[in-house]
Formats: C-alpha cells, sequence, structure tokens
C-alpha cells in the first residue's frame, strides 16, 4: 500500500469516528469529545473523558479518544463494561499518529487511570499511550479486578510501575495483556 492511499485510509477513519453520527449509531460507542473532550496537548480534558465513562457505567461501551494529546490533572477511573479506545500508539516528539493521555504540569494523585476499590468486571484499554511525569508514580493500577484487558499499550515516563496489577483477594482475578510496552520509569534502588 503507497503512503497516499494509507493517508487516505487513515483520513477516512479519523472523519468517521470524529463525528457525532457515531455515537447517533449506537449508545454504546461514544466518541469522548461529545463530551467536551479537545486532544490539542494543552486544554486539561480529565473532567471530559470521566464524564463520557460515567455515561456508560449502567450499561457499559467503548469511550473513543480520537487522535491527539488528552491532557489529564487527576486520575482517570475506569469501571465494568467500560474500555478506553483510542487511534493508536505510535506517537513520537514531532507529529501525533495515534492517542496519548498525558498527565499535566497539574497532575495530582499517585496513578494516571485506575479501577475503584471495590472489583471491577471485563474493561481496559486498547490502542492508545500513556505519558507520565516525574511526579506520576504509576501509569496503570487495577484492583483485584476480573478480566482486565490491556491492548496495543505504550506506558512512558513513570517513576514506579508503568503497569500494577494488584490481585490480592484470592479471588480469581485476571489481566490480559498482548502488546503492552512500559519505558522510561525509575529503576529499582
Amino acid at each position: 500500500m503507497s503512503e497516499a492511499e494509507l493517508q487516505r485510509q487513515i483520513n477516512v477513519l479519523r472523519r468517521k469516528f470524529d463525528t457525532a453520527e457515531t455515537r447517533e449509531q449506537s449508545q454504546l460507542y461514544i466518541n469522548v469529545k461529545n463530551y467536551g473532550a479537545v486532544g490539542d496537548g494543552v486544554t486539561d480534558d480529565t473532567a471530559a473523558i470521566q464524564a463520557a465513562i460515567d455515561a456508560l457505567v449502567a450499561v457499559g461501551g467503548v469511550v473513543f479518544l480520537a487522535s491527539g494529546v488528552y491532557i489529564i490533572n487527576e486520575p482517570i477511573e475506569l469501571t465494568t463494561d467500560v474500555f478506553l479506545q483510542g487511534a493508536g500508539n505510535q506517537i513520537d516528539n514531532a507529529s501525533v499518529f495515534g492517542t496519548e493521555i498525558k498527565a499535566g504540569t497539574s497532575f495530582t494523585g499517585d496513578v494516571m487511570i485506575t479501577t475503584p476499590t471495590a472489583a471491577q468486571y471485563n474493561f481496559g484499554l486498547r490502542d492508545l499511550r500513556l505519558r507520565g511525569t516525574s511526579d506520576v508514580l504509576n501509569g496503570i493500577l487495577f484492583r483485584n479486578d476480573k478480566f482486565a484487558y490491556l491492548t496495543n499499550i505504550t506506558v512512558d515516563t513513570c517513576q514506579e510501575a508503568g503497569v500494577w496489577l494488584d490481585l490480592t483477594s484470592g479471588a480469581a482475578n485476571s489481566a490480559y495483556m498482548y502488546n503492552v510496552w512500559v519505558q522510561k520509569y525509575r529503576d529499582w534502588e
């Protein structure tokens, strides 16, 4: 496939997923931009992302984050049957070809993506990158959960655990990970 054809297909997908039309086709698949997220790498998108997740608490579904850099300044909390779906995790310093959730300069908390303390079921992250800062301890923390999924995820620049699975309850907890990369974390001393 030529580079021009690949770019054409990417543009078609971006138009499809960046419109409100997608949400109208299925209430179980919503675009975070319909909740006010910007994804410009400057605006704080924390409240918009959490509002989109919260809108699916009763029914479950997918929260789609189109290509861009989404700044968060507080931890995002996933719940049962809700997935965060990005547009890929290929992001470098020169261009954005994918989705990045980035800790802002005002980030408070010790983890970027987490779950409530009560066990959650069937949830996860797909096709995105998390980028912390020198103050963010952990990228992802799942607590006593069942059927947590991480697919095509990169966790970058966290001080301790990029992915922390706290599966200590003794129940049949499980996490499924495919193509998960953790990089630029502090070495254990």
